[in-house]
């Protein structure tokens, strides 16, 4: 039951990350080593930028969570 919750704080976090105007439109990676297809896409896209960001933000904070969680 506790890993629900969790689990539902984090989409709430991502569904108000993605809403939020002050999102930045940088990818998480560096796009002059953009590596394939994909990566060559988002650093075309300043929404796709912001989406990854997002999601690498989101990501990290999630494995912070879990990694205290398990102390």
């Amino acid at each position: 039951m506790n890993r629900e919750k969790h689990g539902m704080k984090q989409v709430l976090a991502v569904a108000v990350l993605l809403a939020s105007p002050q999102a930045m439109a940088a990818p998480s990676f560096d796009c002059r080593k953009a590596n394939g297809k994909v990566e060559a896409l988002i650093c075309q896209d300043a929404g796709l930028m912001a989406l990854d960001n997002t999601l690498a933000k989101v990501y990290s904070k999630a494995l912070a969570d879990m990694a205290a969680e398990d102390k």
